[in-house]
């Protein structure tokens, strides 16, 4: 018996969007690092957030 993919396509393009947010998010993080501010917090959840995305995006939707 095949397991069905609880994820939907709406579920991808949400992934997506949540991955471009990430990188907007890391550019802003590197901005705000530049000015001098303590982020070391903010990369890290950053991190983690964009890895956990792409182990999702990687297990239930290879090669999209």
């Amino acid at each position: 018996m095949a397991v069905q993919n609880p994820l939907t396509p709406d579920d991808l393009v949400s992934i997506k969007k949540a991955l471009e947010d990430a990188n907007d998010a890391k550019e802003l993080i590197g901005m705000a690092e530049q000015a001098g501010i303590d982020v070391t917090a903010f990369k890290v959840r950053a991190d983690e957030t964009q890895q956990r995305l792409l182990r999702v995006k990687q297990a239930f939707f290879p090669g999209q």
